[in-house]
């Protein structure tokens, strides 16, 4: 790969990485409350800190990307 493009490749392949993670992470979750136990208090500033995260990172357009990959299949 020539250039910035290993790079960007570098990013991308990081990018997928946290969706997986946090993914599963959800998962875990909603298992945890199926089983009758509220982790929703617990996580949501951990998401918050990964969202503010990736937008610095990323940018606004990276952020929604973000967003779109990770939420597309939990509603």
């Amino acid at each position: 790969m020539v250039g910035g493009t290993k790079h960007k490749h570098m990013k991308r392949q990081v990018f997928i990485e946290i969706v997986s993670l946090l993914k599963k992470q959800h998962d875990k979750i909603n298992s945890a409350h199926d089983a009758g136990i509220d982790l929703l208090d617990f996580y949501d500033p951990i998401s918050q800190a990964v969202s503010h995260l990736i937008g610095s990172h990323y940018g606004q357009e990276g952020l929604d990307t973000f967003d779109w990959w990770l939420y597309r299949d939990w509603e």
